[in-house]
């Protein structure tokens, strides 16, 4: 049933799987969070490629994202480089890529016997369901259009042999495309408005192989937006979701709710929005055992508020929140600052630190930084 309602969303409403909270802040490139080897390339790959521009000139660029977290212990970081070269009316790119992901709880991944690594585990066969760590390797070519880019990328994962069971090279391949529609005289509104209903994207995504890697074949992550709803000086916008990913390293989550954001302009380019989140959040593949974990399906909860200046030359932003932990509502919360800004459309950076209220943690402070340079 699950499957059937999301096929019914991918026909019927515009799916954004990027989906910030407003249009004012579309300079701020996600972090990647996934903890999969596999997961966490695909995510880097996504923010940076969304560099490039559908016209001739695209800018070169050059990002770095780190991110570090305690709990459990995991370091993971990428480098990305895009080289433009421009001809005529079309844009070749070489976008290369490289990253690591690992540094997982010694206890569970490091040199130990499986007796003393199963007496935090719940199943027996839950190393195999560990995300790999390892390095990735990724290059290919795109070729940019005023009405669209069309890229090829080549993978290789050299996975660690700490993960026991998957220790080894892999590769896959895959085409990511774009289509400018709205560039497109005369036809282009129609096109654009067929595009709501089908992604081309999607279909061409469907024949990229995938590594045997990628065990997690059912994650997914779908959005329906609707438009601002203007009340006086302000406006409110509703976000319904849906999506099944990983939470940590330990469990993955299934998750269905709406985020509901209420925006003022308060003076000039400044804008100061509240915003909230519930849902209703499942775990599923716990893989700690429950007096090492505290994982408890319930209502999830998310709160605070976000300050953008949309000034011409260096646009910022600050955002504050607290959230649900493992635990429903606020019984074990999560704390997060972030702040970003990008100048002259040359460089532009984003810091996230946060601070999770958990048993279990001796310091659960996260930090993530991401950077993007042009030229």
């Amino acid at each position: 049933m699950k499957k059937i309602c999301l096929l019914i969303l991918f026909t019927i409403v515009v799916l954004n799987f990027n989906v910030h909270a407003m249009d004012y802040n579309d300079f701020l490139v996600p972090l990647p969070e996934n903890p999969s080897l596999v997961g966490y390339s695909t995510e880097l790959k996504e923010s940076m490629l969304s560099l490039i521009e559908g016209s001739n000139g695209s800018k070169g660029f050059f990002g770095v994202d780190v991110s570090i977290s305690p709990d459990p212990y995991a370091t993971i970081f990428g480098l990305g480089l895009g080289i433009p070269i421009n001809f005529n009316k079309f844009s070749f790119y070489i976008p290369l890529f490289f990253g690591a992901v690992g540094g997982f709880s010694n206890d569970l991944i490091g040199n130990v016997s499986i007796e003393e690594v199963t007496k935090y585990l719940l199943i027996e066969n839950a190393m195999e369901l560990l995300p790999p760590q390892g390095i990735f390797l990724s290059g290919g070519l795109f070729i940019s259009s005023r009405y669209f880019h069309l890229g090829f990328m080549y993978d290789t994962f050299i996975v660690d042999d700490n993960n026991r069971f998957l220790g080894g090279t892999y590769s896959s391949m895959k085409i990511f495309p774009r289509f400018y529609f709205k560039e497109i005289p005369y036809i282009g509104i129609i096109l654009d408005t067929l595009d709501a209903f089908f992604s081309l994207e999607q279909l061409f995504e469907s024949l990229s192989t995938e590594t045997s890697l990628n065990t997690f074949t059912e994650e997914y992550g779908a959005n329906m937006l609707f438009n601002k709803i203007p009340i006086g000086s302000a406006a409110i916008t509703l976000i319904a979701y849906t999506h099944m990913k990983w939470y940590d390293v330990y469990s993955k989550v299934d998750m269905q709710g709406a985020k509901l954001f209420l925006s003022f302009n308060t003076k000039g380019n400044n804008f100061f929005i509240f915003f909230s989140d519930v849902a209703y959040r499942r775990y599923f593949d716990v893989i700690m055992a429950p007096e090492y974990s505290n994982y408890y399906n319930g209502l999830y909860l998310k709160t605070g508020f976000l300050f953008i200046n949309k000034s011409k030359y260096s646009p910022s932003f600050f955002q504050m929140y607290i959230e649900s932990g493992r635990e429903p509502l606020f019984k074990t919360p999560k704390i997060g600052l972030l702040f970003g800004i990008k100048y002259n459309d040359t460089f532009s950076w984003k810091t996230s630190s946060g601070y999770a209220f958990s048993s279990n943690a001796g310091l659960p402070i996260n930090f993530a930084f991401n950077a993007r340079y042009l030229w």
